[in-house]
């Protein structure tokens, strides 16, 4: 059964907040100095407690209507935006496949074309051949872009500086100090920082820029 919603009249709050202001101003200036006054105050608080109490429940009664309507509300829309996260999630997800891809494809081409320009004999259509794959144009698609970023995929904690096998199982790898110095030697670079222990993994975020 639906509760009505109470007689609620804003200006009520309006007047009662002056007075409020009012007492609590008198209050920073009260000093209590005998046992008549402390039992004065002491029944003001009271008073204003069970008045504060009262506040409370008129607010609850009169905002638990319109929050579960919100909530009923949002449980409606909820099925289908739930949809348009896992439909937009995939698509970045497929974009962002491809740009690795590419990105990738593109690195290795430019250390072949590095390796054999080296070569005492260079094989020049080779080079060629490399240096037109590094330098291909990249895939565009209006309002989309993509930025790559160095992740933390694993931690082997033998291998980090200052790891001892008798302390081993006592010791905990100091993630935020890990993740400061990959933040201190740039993880948005071709290459992954360089941390004893710790392996990378190139992650593609893919954003959309809305159009008005």
């Amino acid at each position: 059964m639906t509760q009505a919603t109470p007689n609620f009249d804003p200006r009520a709050l309006e007047t009662g907040l002056a007075r409020l202001r009012s007492e609590t101003a008198e209050a920073r200036e009260l000093v209590i100095d005998d046992p008549d006054t402390y039992a004065a105050v002491g029944a003001l608080l009271i008073a204003r407690l069970k008045e504060y109490d009262e506040a409370k429940a008129l607010r609850d009664a009169v905002t638990k209507p319109l929050h579960d309507g919100w909530k009923k509300t949002c449980a409606l829309f909820k099925p289908s935006l739930d949809a348009w996260d896992d439909l937009i999630r995939a698509l970045k997800a497929s974009i962002g496949a491809y740009d690795l891809r590419e990105a990738e494809a593109k690195r290795l081409a430019a250390e072949q074309a590095r390796a054999v320009f080296a070569a005492p004999v260079p094989d020049i259509p080779a080079m060629t051949a490399a240096l037109q794959t590094a330098n291909a144009p990249e895939a565009r698609a209006a309002g989309v872009s993509t930025d790559f970023v160095w992740k933390v995929k694993r931690i082997v904690p033998e291998l980090l500086p200052g790891w001892h096998a008798a302390i081993g199982p006592y010791w905990e790898p100091n993630r935020v100090a890990i993740l400061a110095e990959a933040e201190r030697q740039g993880t948005r670079g071709d290459d992954p920082p360089v941390i004893p222990g710790v392996v990378f993994e190139r992650e593609a975020q893919v954003t959309g820029r809305r159009k008005g």
